[in-house]
């Protein structure tokens, strides 16, 4: 499996700035919101647990969540609300800093009961970078609708309570892979926050 090629390298391509990216090596990272705005923001460097236990936020933000990228790397082109691509709003906060990647589009809903995934839909410009010779995890829905592995917590999918009639599929790339999520983005976050996102383009032969 390649180590993948670094964020630097691809921001150059993209002409995007290198603080949009999460590092390769499937740090941490941690989320909050603005209750107010609704604003998500995320750091964009590693964390650790022990930090995000420590993490003493005040009203009106609250704590999200902790976890690592499925993927590679990924980067944000824009904050939401934003006109064109570009640097990210950031912000100094609880000693570290953050950068602002989402926004939810509404409540989150929970089709499947509450043993399920929750479903939110999510304003964000959000891509994700997979290496050549890595494994992409995707959830397939009933009607054929593909949604990318984008949050890793370690948990086996057996773990995951799939809803009824979905699979998990594993397809092998040989070559660098990126998906760019739509926006709004449809995310099923399960009770451990792992989370997959889309709706993405279906696996095709020559990814495999």
């Amino acid at each position: 499996m390649s180590e993948g090629r670094s964020a630097l390298e691809i921001a150059r391509e993209v002409g995007l700035p290198v603080e949009n990216f999460h590092p390769a090596g499937n740090g941490l990272h941690m989320e909050i919101m603005d209750t107010r705005s609704r604003q998500v923001w995320q750091t964009m460097s590693d964390v650790t647990q022990t930090e995000y236990q420590a993490l003493a936020v005040e009203a009106p933000f609250v704590k999200i969540g902790i976890g690592a990228l499925a993927g590679h790397l990924s980067y944000f082109r824009r904050s939401p609300g934003a006109a064109v691509d570009g640097a990210m709003d950031r912000m100094e906060y609880a000693g570290h800093t953050w950068s602002q990647c989402a926004k939810p589009d509404g409540a989150p809903r929970f089709p499947f009961g509450p043993d399920g995934p929750r479903q939110i839909s999510v304003l964000k410009h959000h891509s994700i970078v997979f290496a050549a010779g890595s494994e992409v995890g995707y959830l397939r829905s009933p009607d054929g609708d593909y949604y990318v592995h984008v949050i890793a917590s370690g948990a086996w999918i057996e773990d995951l309570k799939l809803p009824s009639g979905w699979k998990h599929e594993r397809v092998a790339i040989e070559k660098e892979l990126t998906l760019h999520l739509p926006c709004p983005t449809t995310a099923f976050f399960f009770a451990n926050f792992e989370s997959y996102q889309g709706p993405v383009p279906a696996p095709d032969a020559n990814r495999s």
